[in-house]
């Protein structure tokens, strides 16, 4: 990984603080349009792109997509981004799979809002982005957030 500069840092993130991370992360858009999402099975990777739609004014409701890969979400046209793409490639084995899903493109399109679960297989198709690391915290209610910008 090239450059990374860490912006913030929740240590004890509860469920109610959500909104906090969505406001920091939002603050760098349009310049970033992807979001890379780690941490393990259930730490609230979706979660937080839930809560980051609906600030960005989608009320559709927002599911993993463990099993259909990518779910899009059209956005206003007065916003930055054209649609929300929320990848998750916990299933992804090759490189290949994420051209043929067409990801490695969408990432690459400033008009589209990418959050990727799962991002290692995506690293060599990126330049620049968010980065959100996400942590079990003190107790199952509570999460340890921090988030970077990086130069890939």
């Amino acid at each position: 990984m090239g450059t990374v500069r860490c912006v913030m840092e929740w240590p004890s993130l509860r469920p109610a603080d959500w909104g906090k991370v969505v406001e920091s992360v939002m603050r760098y858009f349009p310049e970033y349009n992807n979001i890379l999402l780690f941490g393990q099975l259930g730490t609230g990777k979706t979660t937080f792109t839930r809560h980051l739609a609906r600030a960005l004014g989608i009320s559709t409701p927002i599911t993993s997509p463990t099993f259909t890969i990518i779910n899009t979400y059209p956005l206003a046209p007065a916003s930055f981004f054209r649609q929300l793409v929320h990848a998750d490639l916990y299933r992804i084995e090759e490189e290949d799979e994420l051209v043929e899903l067409g990801l490695t493109d969408m990432v690459r399109d400033p008009k589209q809002l990418t959050l990727v679960e799962w991002p290692e297989l995506l690293l060599p198709y990126i330049d620049t982005s968010l980065i959100l690391s996400i942590a079990y915290g003190v107790d199952t209610s509570h999460r340890m957030v921090e988030f970077k910008i990086a130069n890939l």
